[in-house]
């Protein structure tokens, strides 16, 4: 038990850490800090994160019941950031779609689908004075996998 706690722990700690510099990037295009960059001619600062992930499980004289599957998962994060002089616009796209088959001969389902997710966020923002740092901002949610959709 206690070593699947210390893998768990490793686990986590290397999964929080894998891409920290993509993180700060956008918390920092996301504050005050607008696009004072020289080198480039355009307001918008664009980022994505791919991932396909792909499983398969075979069990062979199991007495608990576990059946041979095939897994795949496919998901898409984007972000798009505009900021010029006082309008900052963020916007951020987020895509999951993963399916499941079972490999048994005897298995009479089709393709099950594990995740379907769609989620989008806007939000607008135009700062009112800029000697005292005072802002007035919108944001704009919807996602299909909490059902609601939030203005």
């Amino acid at each position: 038990m206690k070593s699947i706690i210390f893998f768990s722990f490793i686990f986590v700690s290397t999964a929080a850490f894998c891409q920290p510099e993509f993180w700060t990037d956008t918390l920092k295009y996301s504050k005050n800090e607008r696009i004072k960059d020289t080198t480039t001619t355009s307001p918008w600062k664009l980022k994505s994160v791919y991932t396909l992930n792909a499983t398969q499980s075979s069990f062979v004289n199991w007495n608990a019941g576990g059946r041979n599957n095939v897994s795949l998962l496919g998901s898409f994060y984007g972000l798009a950031f505009y900021g010029q002089g006082r309008i900052a616009w963020n916007n951020e796209l987020a895509i999951a779609l993963g399916g499941l088959k079972y490999i048994e001969k005897e298995s009479k389902q089709g393709l099950q689908k594990t995740e379907d997710r769609i989620d989008l966020s806007t939000k607008l923002g135009f700062e009112l004075k800029k000697c005292i740092n005072i802002s007035r901002s919108r944001i704009f949610k919807f996602c299909t996998w909490c059902g609601i959709l939030k203005s």
